[in-house]
């Protein structure tokens, strides 16, 4: 699950931009920082103004840490709130791993003993590292073209202490997307205590009850589940989007549909997702392995690849029915066992393991698909550096195209 709004004013509107469209593209940089201000109030107090500008130069060249005290302080204190109370309603799904990997700890508990600034400071640092992982240079090519155009005072009739407005704008381009013009965004900005804060973005403060509504629903929907039975649901049951289970014959819901995915019934199995992680149930809906993994495939040979993400890399391994890790979750890819072997990647190449984990075929192919009837299709590179592909037997041995297929 997202968190939407975590960022406030600018930043929030810039990172949001840059994460759902994707890399920003080199084109020719906005020339302006003057950042002219269209007054709609031209009696707007320069200390605002100040306050505003400041936060801009800040957010173009340090991090959360040093430009946080021009937050609201009571928005950074709602956002811990708002942050500890989500995790407290997702994990009893496996939905609070994203929001304790962003904050950089390892439970619930540990989340809501953070001071409100540093768990708003290391959840923005973090988005603010993605982001440039995965489009180096780009986000400051971005901040760097942020423009303060228009100061908006509040209404004559709003009571005092009302929020100021300021309208703003950066260039963004994307060459996808053929976007390649300045976009407006919206910020608030308060006075307290003699001193202008730029307020959070609305949406942070309702998180929690999104998450809570969320989770009500899937519980809600839980509960209208058939428990009559299913005496063979890999062949009686078929999948249902938003993601549940009926019958093939009669089209009746057994499982009532409240996953964002799911996979079909494998060995009395189904991988689901719930919002972003993945568990597997029964044929009843009730939960075999709970929820916890960043992926999950179909169980085969009594053995289901899973993976974890680990800094943004998933780990891949394989668990039993009843969800126990049985082969560590060390590889980069992995595929559902077949005839007894399993393809799996490790540092870019592919190999085959034994339900035990042992190595039956070393790593030498950079691509491999599961074995069918005694023979599995490969790709390698021959000593030109070319791409060759065949088919080879349980044993590791290159056989003829003819009998391969």
């Amino acid at each position: 699950m997202g968190i939407p709004g975590v960022c406030p004013g600018f930043i929030g509107g810039l990172l949001a931009l840059q994460v759902l469209t994707g890399r920003a593209q080199d084109a020719p940089r906005d020339p302006a920082p003057a950042m002219p201000v269209i007054k709609e109030d031209p009696a707007h107090p320069p200390a605002l103004e100040v306050t505003v500008r400041r936060y801009i130069e800040l957010s173009q060249s340090a991090g959360p840490r040093e430009w946080s005290p021009l937050v609201f302080p009571a928005d950074i204190d709602s956002f811990h709130a708002q942050v500890t109370a989500a995790a407290e309603i997702l994990e009893p799904l496996g939905e609070a791993q994203g929001l304790l990997r962003n904050a950089g700890v390892g439970s619930v508990a540990e989340l809501t003993a953070m001071a409100p600034l540093d768990l708003f400071c290391a959840m923005l640092d973090q988005q603010f590292a993605s982001i440039r992982r995965r489009a180096p240079g780009e986000l400051a090519k971005l901040l760097e073209s942020v423009r303060l155009d228009r100061i908006v005072a509040p209404s004559a009739d709003s009571p005092p202490g009302s929020t100021w407005k300021i309208e703003y704008s950066f260039l963004f381009q994307n060459e996808q997307l053929q976007i390649n013009r300045r976009l407006s965004e919206e910020a608030e900005v308060i006075e307290s205590g003699g001193k202008w804060f730029i307020r959070l973005r609305p949406a942070m403060h309702s998180f929690a009850t999104r998450a809570r509504n969320q989770v009500a629903d899937f519980h809600a929907r839980a509960a209208r589940d058939l428990k009559d039975g299913i005496a063979n649901p890999d062949d009686e049951l078929e999948e249902v989007r938003l993601s549940g289970f009926r019958r093939v014959d009669d089209k009746r819901i057994v499982i009532e549909p409240r996953f964002s995915y799911a996979r079909e019934f494998y060995q009395g199995l189904a991988a689901v997702r719930v919002m972003s992680t993945w568990g597997y149930i029964k044929a009843d809906g009730s939960w075999a392995v709970e929820p916890r993994f960043s992926d999950a495939k179909d169980f085969a040979d009594g053995l289901a690849p899973v993976a974890l993400e680990d800094t943004e890399e998933e780990r891949w391994g394989y668990i039993d029915r009843g969800g126990r890790e049985v082969i560590a979750l060390t590889y980069g890819s992995a595929r559902e066992f077949s005839e007894g072997l399993a393809a799996v990647e490790k540092d870019g190449r592919w190999g085959f393991i034994d339900p035990k984990g042992g190595i039956v075929i070393p790593f030498r192919y950079s691509a491999a698909d599961s074995f069918s009837e005694g023979h599995a299709e490969v790709e390698w590179e021959n000593e030109d550096g070319e791409e060759e592909s065949g088919f080879i037997d349980r044993a590791g041995r290159l056989v003829s195209d003819d009998e391969g297929e």
